[in-house]
């Protein structure tokens, strides 16, 4: 256990660069914060309830399956599942999230929202539950999403960085998608389709290149600020 430090009945900190290992089911549970700032907080094949989990840049969390209410992860999450619960649950991704089973991210009940780049990897889906639900997409970097890799959010979010889109986000439960800042791209032979698009601001780039129909495709398209940018075939 070298290198993590109790701060009382209400939070946890994990300091040095060891592996801090938990072999006791719920034995991390707490009512304030679990932060990781360096080294490895290592569950097994537990199954732990943590309230606030921080992991920041230098730590990481390997194993166990995580009931999480809120997430801050600039870090490195290797598990066998991740969950939130019926609370209004709100998980930020800056870092890495690999789910190692063929679990589903499933953020249960509740109005939850899931703030993320694209560095969430494992052949499930991240599932919004019940409730209403928003999915935010921002990276300093270039990324993509699939619409097959979400369900049950209903409103959907673009505030910073390259996206691609793929695929039909209306069908996977979409209702409104929202671009507010980044380029939205829609450059390969990909489609998207959206019940509501709505662009607030950045920029959409297009090609019409080997495409017999509109490569975005709304029912509604509400437009207020932003530019549209479109890259033709070379004529002659």
């Amino acid at each position: 256990v070298a290198g993590g430090e109790s701060a009382g009945e209400v939070a946890f900190t994990k300091t040095g660069s060891d592996d801090f290992m938990v072999r006791g089911f719920n034995a991390s549970r707490q009512a304030g914060d679990t932060r990781i700032k360096n080294g490895t907080l290592d569950l097994g094949n537990t199954a732990q309830e943590i309230q606030s989990l921080i992991v920041e840049g230098a730590g990481e969390v390997q194993g166990g399956d995580l009931f999480v209410s809120q997430l801050y992860n600039a870090g490195e999450i290797s598990a066998a599942a991740l969950s939130g619960n019926n609370d209004d649950n709100k998980f930020i991704n800056s870092g890495s999230i690999e789910i190692t089973t063929s679990a589903n991210i499933d953020l249960k009940g509740g109005d939850d929202t899931f703030l993320t780049n694209a560095n969430v990897s494992g052949s499930g889906i991240i599932d919004g539950g019940e409730g209403t639900d928003t999915i935010k997409f921002g990276t300093l970097g270039a990324a993509s999403f699939k619409a097959t890799k979400i369900k049950n959010f209903e409103f959907a979010e673009q505030h910073l960085g390259e996206w691609d889109y793929d695929g039909d986000y209306k069908s996977a439960g979409i209702e409104t998608m929202t671009l507010k800042g980044g380029k939205f791209l829609l450059l390969d032979s990909e489609r998207a389709k959206f019940a509501t698009f709505v662009m607030e601001g950045g920029e959409i780039h297009a090609t019409l290149e080997s495409k017999d129909s509109a490569p975005l495709i709304a029912d509604v398209f509400d437009y207020k600020s932003g530019s549209l940018v479109i890259a033709a075939a070379d004529q002659v």
